[in-house]
């Protein structure tokens, strides 16, 4: 992936309705920075990041769950390298196929859980506030925010 630009990520609707928004619009810089620094990371470890945070999630917020499991798809769903052959043959990849591939210590913090469905705006707020209010470590700001970027470019808007 080539090197993106605030231009590049507004090309997409939602997030530039997002950014349009007084609150989130100063913040554009930085997430567009953020996509650019952790594009090239291993997909591995973006998700064992995500998969973490899905599970810290368990039993807090459905909503961060929500959005930590729904851009951890897409960045899954992005790189079929990692797929198991299952979902070679059937062209279609399986988050829960993975827990322990990506995060070798699940212990089935999942299985009493799940997720909920939520609009664009709502992803979009979540996703940005999580970034905003330290709710993702630094460290791991601009590979969330990367993730989050795919999310919505998987929405094809």
């Amino acid at each position: 992936m080539n090197k993106l630009n605030n231009k590049d990520i507004l090309s997409n609707p939602i997030l530039k309705t997002g950014f349009e928004n007084k609150i989130y619009q100063p913040y554009l810089e930085i997430f567009t920075a953020n996509v650019n620094q952790a594009k090239d990371t291993d997909v591995k470890i973006i998700l064992y990041y995500l998969i973490r945070q899905i599970l810290l999630n368990c039993g807090i917020s459905l909503g961060y769950r929500t959005v930590m499991y729904d851009v951890a798809y897409s960045v899954l769903k992005e790189h079929p390298e990692v797929w198991n052959e299952q979902e070679l043959l059937n062209g279609n990849a399986d988050l829960e196929n993975h827990w322990t591939e990506f995060y070798p210590e699940y212990d089935g913090e999942f299985d009493n859980y799940d997720v909920t469905c939520l609009n664009s705006d709502q992803y979009f707020n979540l996703a940005i506030d999580m970034l905003l209010n330290n709710d993702i470590e630094t460290e791991y700001k601009p590979v969330f925010s990367y993730a989050v970027y795919l999310f919505f470019r998987s929405w094809g808007i």
